[in-house]
């Protein structure tokens, strides 16, 4: 079971819906917790001295031990907070003083060390910031501190999207700060805004025939002057990113919003849904068959379908892409229909596939 702890307060929570598109990649059945729904005693003198008794006296199956125990049975954890006032809000720490529970979640060796014992070994902290200055140390910081150190929890990641309140009008390059321009991240993952300063390591990249093989194609030749002329191009209704993984620029990525004639285009219907399309490449070789393109779409997907209102997103590989494919299918992509002669590439018309992946509900 994974248990979803939700901390969020707004009924269109994007920290709710970035949680809820991260969860609709997981094949198992999860709980959800609502903490604005529970009333929790205060955590005086008298409550103290009661939850002291039970565990003195071995009475864990008090209903007052309930959420404890529910904690420390799950498989996995996955908290949803928003970034409030340098944290998250009071709710969440109110309910961390429930479910400290010497004998439940955790206990002493005779060192006085803490010792945990819940059962999850994964917990996700998922969160969004309408701002980008978002230390992490009194929010996620002290969250990794107490699944670690008091509930044993070895494995503690962050996802979290920023700057979703800035008036950040898009300019192609970004001319903002490295920090600015952060879209999404996810522990070794991070998405950002294309800069002009990713133009050298773009050519690097598109003057590789291995990469060339499947994006642009071998024909093409860039010079630092044309590939600035392509990519420093705003693209409408759209924005160009940067790929990280480990602190690297790994790839490229485009996404933009179908209207008009683009539905046309990908032969699909306008049914006055927000759809989007996106192309993208990894342009490291050494980075390829490691899982990380698979990762890349679903973090992306869940940025557009929680912080960009998207109901559907398109893809449009050629047919005898096959490991792009497979890394589709594994993103939550599925083949819609054959695309006929519908890319240029290498001199000749490719067949594609259209692909979609359509936001749950």
């Amino acid at each position: 079971m994974i248990l979803l702890v939700n901390a969020c307060v707004r009924k269109e929570s994007r920290t709710r819906k970035l949680a809820e598109a991260f969860l609709s990649e997981k094949d198992r059945p999860v709980t959800e917790l609502c903490l604005n729904e529970l009333v929790f005693p205060s955590a005086n003198e008298a409550f103290l001295a009661k939850r002291d008794g039970l565990i003195l006296a071995g009475h864990y199956d008090d209903p007052l031990f309930d959420l404890a125990r529910q904690f420390a049975s799950a498989d996995e954890i996955v908290i949803a907070a928003p970034y409030w006032d340098l944290s998250f809000p009071a709710v969440l720490k109110q309910y961390f003083e429930q479910i400290n529970v010497i004998g439940i979640t955790f206990r002493y060796t005779p060192e006085g060390i803490p010792e945990g014992l819940c059962r999850a070994r994964l917990l996700t902290y998922i969160t969004t910031a309408g701002g980008t200055v978002v230390p992490g140390e009194y929010g996620f910081g002290y969250v990794k501190a107490l699944a670690q150190n008091f509930y044993g929890i070895p494995e503690v990641r962050q996802i979290r999207a920023i700057g979703l309140d800035m008036i950040r009008t898009y300019e192609c390059p970004f001319t903002g700060t490295a920090e600015d321009a952060l879209l999404i991240e996810s522990d070794e993952l991070r998405i950002r805004y294309f800069m002009q300063s990713d133009l050298p390591k773009m050519l690097k990249w598109l003057t590789d025939d291995r990469v060339l093989g499947f994006y642009e194609g071998r024909d093409v030749r860039y010079t630092p002057e044309t590939l600035a002329e392509d990519y420093l191009e705003k693209i409408p209704d759209g924005f160009r990113m940067i790929i990280e993984y480990r602190g690297e620029p790994i790839g490229y990525a485009q996404a933009y919003q179908l209207s008009g004639e683009m539905f046309e285009e990908y032969d699909y219907p306008d049914h006055g849904e927000t759809v989007f399309a996106m192309d993208q490449f990894i342009g490291v070789p050494a980075c390829w068959n490691q899982g990380i393109g698979t990762a890349f779409l679903r973090l992306m997907a869940a940025y557009l379908e929680s912080c960009k209102g998207a109901d559907c997103i398109l893809l449009d590989p050629h047919q005898n892409n096959r490991r792009a494919i497979r890394a589709y299918e594994k993103a939550g992509f599925r083949i819609v229909r054959s695309l006929p002669a519908h890319e240029l590439f290498e001199g000749k018309k490719e067949d594609c596939w259209l692909m979609e992946r359509r936001r749950k509900c």
